[in-house]
């Protein structure tokens, strides 16, 4: 079920919509050649904001909740597309952008760089399950000094409209253990 829609992509090579469901539904892929508007496959296992690489040799979903990169190969116009790579991405993956590369020995003429939305420093990810464990989401922020900081506790600002976003901290602060992240504090999340 598909109760809405969040994002869209277009590929030019086989002249598909992707659409993303909104509140799940995975990825519905449509052929909008000529007048009409055919459904071709339900990705239910993937998600994300989709994009177009400017060739239109792929379309890439960025799934932030999956920290994955999804990246689907467009086949012939009306057969489902087919999932090229599903690359591993910690920290919450968001918008790419394509810079163009020589293209040498007929590999990707593109290289997608992205913002990550939370980070990956060593100290966030979960080394068994490479699963984010230390983010603003779920109470690893409040970092009071620089060492705080250097040990992946992130310091994010709590009194402007967006308090997700983080700071710059340059200045030693006074701490106390109590305000630190309590898996930031563990001995066996350091080096």
């Amino acid at each position: 079920t598909c109760s809405g829609l969040h994002a869209i992509a277009y590929s030019s090579i086989n002249n598909h919509i992707y659409t993303e469901c909104s509140g799940g539904g995975g990825i519905l892929e449509f052929n909008v050649e000529g007048l009409g508007i055919q459904f071709v496959h339900q990705h239910l296992s993937m998600t994300g904001s989709l994009y177009e690489v400017p060739d239109g040799s792929y379309v890439i979903a960025t799934n932030k909740g999956g920290n994955k990169l999804h990246v689907f190969k467009p086949n012939g116009n009306g057969m489902q597309s087919s999932l090229a790579y599903d690359v591993e991405v910690p920290g919450y993956p968001s918008t790419p952008q394509f810079y163009p590369l020589d293209n040498v020995d007929g590999g990707a003429d593109y290289m997608a760089c992205m913002p990550l939305t939370s980070n990956p420093n060593q100290n966030h990810i979960d080394p068994e399950s490479n699963d984010v464990m230390c983010s603003y989401y779920n109470g690893c922020t409040g970092a009071q000094t620089l060492a705080d900081i250097d040990r992946g506790i992130c310091y994010h600002d709590e009194t402007m409209s967006s308090p997700k976003d983080l700071m710059r901290v340059s200045s030693i602060m006074v701490a106390t253990d109590d305000a630190l992240c309590q898996r930031c504090m563990e001995q066996g999340n350091y080096e």
